[in-house]
């Protein structure tokens, strides 16, 4: 019996570490990008557990940049729920002399009806899926109110599935 429960018990730990090998807790690697008003902004997942939003406004010649890395805290089907660790906030910008480029930290930006900071942990969630086409991601920050935005691929193509019919998962046997 206690071989049995010792072997139960080495099986629950070692699921965890099985999970994450087979990829469980990646995102979706990929680019998607949205046009509002006269803001672009650019959501970038890395296979290396790196994410970059990128700001940039109508009038902006170089884009205000957030790189960090993210832990994916929870999974459901197409849905993720991530802490992204911000690891540096810049923006690329032009020497005094107007010489050479070069990327300046900033200490903070507004977006996302945020104020991001340097070594902050954000509450992210995305939904990845298929509209109109194009692979499609639903971002929303978690902070001082949920602001969410849906970003598309238009360079890529899917083919939307069946919408799911919720009711029918699951069902109790007739």
């Amino acid at each position: 019996m206690r071989a049995v429960v010792g072997g139960l018990i080495c099986l629950l730990l070692l699921v965890p570490a099985a999970a994450e090998a087979r990829g469980m807790f990646d995102m979706p690697s990929g680019w998607w990008t949205l046009r509002e008003g006269d803001v672009t902004t650019c959501l970038e997942v890395h296979d290396d557990h790196t994410l970059r939003l990128t700001f940039q406004g109508e009038g902006d010649r170089n884009p205000i940049v957030v790189d960090g890395t993210y832990r994916v805290t929870a999974t459901k089907m197409a849905d993720y729920h991530a802490t992204l660790k911000v690891t540096k906030v810049w923006q690329k910008q032009l020497t005094k002399c107007r010489k050479a480029w070069f990327d300046a930290e900033l200490p903070e930006t507004k977006q996302l009806g945020h104020t991001i900071r340097t070594g902050e942990n954000l509450k992210l969630t995305m939904h990845f899926g298929c509209s109109g086409g194009h692979p499609h991601v639903q971002l929303c920050l978690h902070a001082d109110k949920v602001v969410c935005r849906d970003l598309a691929n238009s360079d890529q193509e899917c083919i939307e599935g069946p919408a799911i019919d919720g009711s029918k998962i699951n069902a109790p046997a007739n």
